[in-house]
C-alpha cells in the first residue's frame, strides 16, 4: 500500500471517529435533555400528587371536622331531651355495675297514651331492665331536705310549724331548699300529685303500652329516685297504696334497692323477651345504656354517660371566657 492510499486510509478512520464522537455526544446531550425533561416531569407529577394529596387531607379533616361538629350537635340535642335525667342516668348506670348486673338502662321514655276520653304523649324518666325485673324510676333533682312519706315533725318536731300536716296523707312528698341568702322555698306535693303516684301511673301507662307489643310482659316494678347528691331525704324508704308499693330511694341507696328489686323476682326473663322489651323503648325514641353481659357487642349510647347540658350561665362564661366562682347548687329540678 503506498503512502497516498495508507494517508486516506487513516483519514478515513479519523473522520470517521470524530463522526462517532459527535454522533455520540448529539446522543449524549439528547439523552441528557431527555432525563431532565423525564425529571422535570417526575418532580411535576410528584408536586401534583402531594397537592391532590394536601387537598384530599384538607377535605377529610373538613369532612371530619363537620362529622365532629354535627356529633357533637346530634348529641347535644339529644341530651337536652333528657337534660334533668343525665345525672341519675349516670348514676343508675354506675350502679347496675356495681351491682354487676345485666341491665338496660333507658332514658326519657316518651310515648302515646290514646284512649276515648283524650290522647296525649306520656314521660318517664328511666325505665330499668334486668334479668328479673322491670323497673319503671322517677327521678327527682331536688337538692336540699326532702321528707317523702314522712312528716317533717316526725324528724323535728318544730318542723310542724311549716305546715299543717294533719292535711298530709300518703303519699306526699315536701321539700325545703334554699332559694337564695335570704329565702327558703317549700314544694309539698300531696295525693296525685305525689312522685309515688306519678310513678305507679306511669309504669301502669307503659304496662299497656308494651302489653300487646311484648309478650308475657312481666310486672313492673316503681321507684322513686332523689337523684341529687346533696340531697337529703327523710323517708321510711317505700310508699304502699293497697297492692302497689313504691319504692324511694337516694343517691346512697339506689345501688342496694337496684339489687332488692332483681333479686326479688325469681322468675328470670328470657333474652328474647329482654330484647323485646329494649327494642320496645328504642323505637320510642330512648336513650339506651347495657351493662354487663347485655353491653355484649351491643350499640353505645350516643350521649356519653358523663355529658351535661350546660346551663346559661355556663354557656354565657364560656362565651366570655371565664369559669363558674362557685360549683352550681341546682335549682329544685324536676
Amino acid at each position: 500500500m503506498d503512502t497516498t492510499t495508507t494517508y486516506g486510509v487513516g483519514l478515513a478512520l479519523v473522520l470517521l471517529l470524530v463522526l462517532v464522537l459527535l454522533v455520540h455526544r448529539r446522543q449524549r446531550r439528547k439523552w441528557k435533555a431527555q432525563r431532565a425533561d423525564d425529571a422535570r416531569l417526575h418532580q411535576q407529577h410528584l408536586a401534583g400528587v402531594a397537592a391532590e394529596h394536601h387537598q384530599h387531607v384538607l377535605a377529610l379533616q373538613a369532612g371530619q371536622a363537620a362529622s365532629d361538629a354535627l356529633r357533637d350537635r346530634a348529641m347535644h340535642l339529644a341530651a337536652r331531651g333528657m337534660r334533668w335525667e343525665l345525672n341519675s342516668r349516670e348514676t343508675l348506670v354506675k350502679a347496675c355495675e356495681a351491682a354487676s348486673l345485666n341491665a338496660i338502662v333507658a332514658t326519657n321514655v316518651v310515648f302515646a297514651v290514646i284512649s276515648e276520653e283524650r290522647s296525649f304523649c306520656a314521660q318517664i324518666d328511666h325505665v330499668v331492665v334486668t334479668d328479673n325485673t322491670v323497673l319503671v324510676i322517677d327521678s327527682k333533682y331536688w337538692n336540699g331536705l326532702v321528707f317523702d312519706g314522712t312528716r317533717p315533725s316526725q324528724l323535728a318536731a318544730p318542723l310542724a310549724a311549716l305546715l299543717d300536716e294533719k292535711k298530709l296523707t300518703p303519699p306526699f312528698a315536701v321539700h325545703l331548699r334554699q332559694r337564695d341568702d335570704a329565702s327558703i322555698g317549700l314544694r309539698i306535693d300531696a295525693g296525685p300529685a305525689s312522685p309515688a303516684r306519678q310513678v305507679r301511673l306511669g309504669a301502669s301507662r307503659l304496662h299497656a303500652y308494651l302489653a300487646p307489643r311484648v309478650a308475657e310482659l312481666p310486672y313492673i316494678d316503681t321507684c322513686v329516685f332523689y337523684s341529687h347528691p346533696d340531697a337529703t331525704v327523710v323517708t321510711p324508704g317505700f310508699d304502699v297504696q293497697g297492692r302497689a308499693r313504691t319504692s324511694i330511694a337516694d343517691v346512697h341507696t339506689i345501688g342496694s334497692l337496684l339489687r332488692r328489686a332483681h333479686a326479688a323476682r325469681s322468675e328470670q326473663s328470657s333474652p328474647e323477651r329482654v330484647d323485646r322489651i329494649a327494642e320496645a323503648l328504642t323505637e320510642l325514641g330512648a336513650d339506651i345504656v347495657r351493662t354487663g353481659a347485655f353491653a355484649v357487642d351491643r350499640p353505645v349510647s350516643p350521649v356519653a354517660l358523663e355529658y351535661r347540658v350546660q346551663t346559661r350561665r355556663e354557656r354565657s362564661l364560656a362565651r366570655a371566657g371565664s369559669t363558674p366562682t362557685e360549683p352550681r347548687t341546682g335549682a329544685a329540678g324536676r
